[in-house]
C-alpha cells in the first residue's frame, strides 16, 4: 500500500511475513463466469449485464471457417448428353447457392468480426499504490458511546467487539486500532468530528495524534454538517461565524500536524451530506466560507470532499468541490432491491451509477473518491425508523459471509484516481450503530439471526478479523507481505467468492413497501448532543496509566484479548478468566488477590505506563502452570523477548525476567504479555529502570 504520503508503509521486524494470498477471482479463461468486476455470467443476457460488453459468445470465427469451408465445394460436371436440361437446371441452382452462400458468409463474417472486437477483453490490472482510508468514530468512552443500541449487543449470544466495549480514549485500545489498520492496508483515518471541545475532538486532538505508535498513520476529519449547523438552523448564528469558528480551530490544532492528511498539498476536509447542503441552497455559502476562512487564518487552500455520490448523477455544483465520494452506499442499494440481500447486479448497478458520477466529476475538474462497505443494519439503535437491514451475504443464505464487502472492492478497486493518491475510502472502520463496522469482533462458533426484531431473520456470525483480510486481499501490491494478524479462531464459513443460485426466501417479517422506504437519510443526528468533554477529563481508575516503578495486579490491564466464549473463575471481571490465589504469601508475592488463568493460546493482556525519557527498564512477569510452557512478552511493539515456565505446578507461582528491555524515547508505551501456548496463571506483572 501506499501510505497517505504516497510512500510505502513499514511493518515492525517481528512481524510475521506471510505470502499474499491470490484473490479468489482470478483472470483466466477458466473463471471469467464467476468474475466479481465484470458480473456472473459469461454470456451476454444471462445473469449480470452490468459489464457484458467485456464478454461476448465467441463462436463467430467458427461459424465464418464454416461458411469458407461451404464455398469450397466443387461444381458439379455432367458429360451425359441426355441430362442437358438438368445440368442446366443444376447450374442456375448452383449460381444461386453460391450467390447465397456468399450473401450468409459475409454477413456471418461481420457478425464474427464484430464479436472479436467485443470478445473476452481482458480486465485492466488491479491499481497499485493505493491509499486507503476508513471512517474512523472517536466517540467511544467508559460507556461506550452513552450506551447507545447496537445490533450485535442484542444477537442471542451477543456478538460484540474483539475488545470488549472499549473506551477508545485508552492508548492501548488506540494501539490497537492502528495496528489492526495497518494489517488490513488502512494508512488514514477520517474522523468523525462535532466540534471543538466534543468528544470526538478530545480523544483524537489528546490522544490520538500524538499517540506514539501512530508513526506515518495519516488523520483528517469529517466535518458532521447537520451537527455543526445546528445554530443556523436554529437563527442563532449565521454559517460563516459558524463555519470561521470552526475553520480558525482546526488550523490552529489539526491542520500543521505531520500527520494530518494532505491532497496534493493542502489539508483535506471530509464534508458529510453536502448533497443535504446543495438542496437547502447552503453548499456555495459553506464551501465559500471554508475556503476564505482557510485563507485567512492558515494562509494556505483547503481541499473539500463532498459526500455527494447518491444515486444516479444529476446536474450538481461540482465546481464547488474539489472532491466527490459516496459515503452511503446503503441507501441505493437498499432503496432499489427491497430485500435484506442485495445481488451482484444491485452491486454493478451501484457502481456503474457511481462511474457515471466519476465522469461528470472529471468534467468539472473535480475528484472523485470511491468507497465500500460491508452492509448495513441501525436496527440497534433506530428501531423505531424501520430500516431493512443489508445483509454482508450475496443473494441470500447461499453465499458466504464477506460476499458483498468482496463485491463492491471487486468494483471500488477501479475507480480510483491518481489525482488523490489512489484513494479508497472504507465505511466504516468502527461505526457500530449502523454494523458498518469491518474492526474485528469476537468469534462465534455458529452464525445467529436471534432476536428478529433487529435482524429480520438475516443471519449474523462473529466474524473476526475476515474484513480486514478481505480488506488486504484487493488493496495491498502482491510484493507485500501480510502483516501478522493476532491468532483468532477461524470464522464459520470463510468467503467463498463463486456466485451461488440464490435461494427462495419468505421474509420472516413483512418488509416495507416502496412507498415506505425511507429516504435513507443517515440518521446519526438523532442520537442527543452530549455535553462537551473537558480536556482534563480524569482516566478511567480501572485502567490506571502507570509511572515507573510500578507493580500491576494481572486483572488492571488496559487492554485484552479474550478467545474462548466462558468467563470462569470467582475474580472474573466480564472480559477475562480469573480466580482468587490462594494463601497469603501467594498473594503477597504476587501483590495481588487474583490471578488471570484458563488462558488458550493466541490470548494477550496489556498494560499501559508512562517514562519520561529513554532507559533501560527490567520486566517482571509472575506466571505459574502445570506443565512447562512458554509465553512472549512485547514491549511497544517491537522488541520482545520468549519466555519459559517451569511448570512446578498451578499454585507454585515464579518471576520470568526480562532484563535490558530497551524504551527508546518517553511518553506512553505498551507492555503486551502474549500467551503463545495455553494453561498459563499470570498473576501480576512489575517494570522498573535497570541501573546496572
Amino acid at each position: 500500500m501506499q501510505s497517505p504520503s504516497w510512500s510505502p508503509n513499514t511493518t515492525s521486524s517481528n512481524k510475521e511475513k506471510t505470502k499474499k494470498k491470490r484473490r479468489d477471482e482470478s483472470c483466466s479463461s477458466t473463471t471469467l463466469a464467476t468474475d466479481p468486476h465484470f458480473g456472473s455470467s459469461f454470456f451476454p443476457g444471462v445473469g449480470d449485464t452490468a459489464h457484458s460488453s467485456y464478454y461476448s459468445y465467441n463462436s463467430g470465427e467458427e461459424r465464418l471457417q464454416e461458411q469458407q469451408e461451404q464455398q469450397e465445394y466443387p461444381i458439379p460436371v455432367v458429360v451425359d448428353v441426355q441430362e442437358k436440361k438438368k445440368r442446366k437446371m443444376m447450374r442456375i441452382a448452383a449460381i444461386l447457392c453460391i450467390a447465397i452462400t456468399f450473401l450468409c458468409g459475409a454477413a456471418t463474417a461481420g457478425i464474427a468480426a464484430t464479436r472479436r472486437r467485443t470478445a473476452v477483453t481482458p480486465p485492466p490490472p488491479l491499481p497499485t499504490n493505493l491509499t486507503v482510508g476508513a471512517y474512523y468514530y472517536p466517540w467511544h468512552g467508559p460507556d461506550f458511546h452513552r450506551r447507545s443500541g447496537y445490533l450485535r449487543r442484542e444477537l442471542d449470544p451477543p456478538q460484540v467487539p474483539q475488545l470488549g466495549e472499549y473506551d477508545d480514549t485508552k492508548p492501548a485500545v488506540i494501539a490497537k486500532h492502528l495496528e489492526w489498520s495497518r494489517q488490513a492496508n488502512i494508512g488514514l483515518w477520517v474522523c468523525s468530528w462535532w466540534g471543538p471541545g466534543r468528544r470526538e475532538d478530545e480523544t483524537t486532538r489528546t490522544k490520538i495524534l500524538p499517540h506514539n505508535k501512530l508513526f506515518d498513520h495519516k488523520i483528517a476529519l469529517f466535518w458532521e454538517t447537520r451537527g455543526r449547523l445546528k445554530p443556523v438552523e436554529k437563527g442563532e448564528k449565521t454559517i460563516e461565524e459558524v463555519v470561521d469558528a470552526d475553520i480558525s480551530y482546526l488550523c490552529q490544532e489539526y491542520f500543521g500536524h505531520d500527520n494530518y492528511y494532505r491532497i496534493r498539498g493542502r489539508p483535506v476536509l471530509f464534508v458529510y451530506l453536502s448533497r443535504w447542503l446543495e438542496d437547502k441552497d447552503m453548499l456555495e455559502e459553506v464551501a465559500t466560507a471554508m475556503r476564505t476562512s482557510t485563507s485567512k487564518h492558515c494562509n494556505e487552500e483547503l481541499y473539500i470532499v463532498g459526500d455527494h455520490a447518491f444515486h444516479a448523477p444529476k446536474p450538481r455544483e461540482l465546481d464547488l468541490l474539489d472532491a466527490i465520494t459516496n459515503y452511503d452506499a446503503y441507501g441505493p442499494i437498499a432503496a432499489d432491491g427491497g430485500t435484506p440481500y442485495a445481488t451482484k447486479r444491485d452491486v454493478n448497478n451501484y457502481y456503474d451509477d457511481q462511474d457515471g458520477w466519476q465522469v461528470m466529476a472529471s468534467q468539472h475538474s473535480c475528484d472523485f473518491i470511491p468507497c465500500a462497505s460491508p452492509g448495513f443494519n441501525d436496527r440497534g439503535v433506530r428501531l423505531e425508523v424501520n430500516h431493512p437491514p443489508l445483509s454482508r451475504k450475496l443473494n441470500g443464505e447461499g453465499n458466504a459471509y464477506g460476499t458483498f464487502f468482496n463485491a463492491s472492492l471487486a468494483r471500488a478497486v477501479y475507480q480510483v484516481e491518481k489525482a488523490t493518491g489512489n484513494l479508497l475510502m472504507i465505511n466504516s472502520f468502527n461505526e457500530w450503530h449502523e454494523d458498518t463496522q469491518i474492526e474485528p469482533v469476537k468469534v462465534t462458533t455458529e452464525p445467529t439471526n436471534g432476536n428478529n426484531a433487529m435482524t429480520q431473520g438475516v443471519m449474523y456470525e462473529g466474524y473476526g478479523d475476515l474484513y480486514l483480510q478481505l480488506l488486504y486481499n484487493w488493496t495491498a501490491d502482491e510484493e507485500t507481505p501480510m502483516p501478522s494478524m493476532a491468532p483468532t479462531a477461524s470464522p464459520t464459513a470463510s468467503p467463498t467468492m463463486a456466485p451461488t443460485k440464490s435461494p427462495t426466501m419468505a421474509p420472516s417479517s413483512p418488509q416495507p413497501s416502496q412507498s415506505q422506504m425511507p429516504s435513507f437519510e443517515k440518521l446519526r443526528d438523532a442520537i442527543p448532543e452530549e455535553p462537551t468533554v473537558s480536556p482534563t477529563e480524569e482516566p478511567d481508575p480501572l485502567s490506571p496509566l502507570f509511572t515507573l516503578p510500578f507493580t500491576a495486579a494481572a486483572l488492571e490491564y488496559t487492554a485484552y484479548l479474550e478467545l474462548d466464549d466462558g468467563d470462569p473463575g470467582g475474580c472474573t471481571d466480564g472480559n477475562v478468566d480469573a480466580w482468587p490465589l490462594n494463601g497469603a504469601a501467594t498473594k503477597e508475592f504476587c501483590q495481588s488477590e487474583c490471578t488471570i488463568g484458563w488462558t488458550t493460546k493466541g490470548e494477550y493482556v496489556e498494560y499501559d505506563f508512562e517514562t519520561t525519557d529513554a532507559m533501560k527498564v527490567r520486566v517482571t512477569a509472575r506466571v505459574a502452570s502445570k506443565q512447562v510452557k512458554t509465553f512472549r512478552m512485547v514491549l511497544d511493539g517491537k522488541g520482545w523477548r520468549e519466555m519459559e515456565t517451569s511448570g512446578k505446578g498451578w499454585g507454585s507461582y515464579e518471576e520470568q525476567i526480562w532484563y535490558g528491555a530497551n524504551i527508546s524515547s518517553g511518553g506512553t508505551h505498551t507492555l503486551r504479555v502474549e500467551f503463545t501456548e495455553g494453561g498459563i496463571n499470570l498473576c501480576s506483572i512489575s517494570i522498573q529502570q535497570q541501573t546496572d
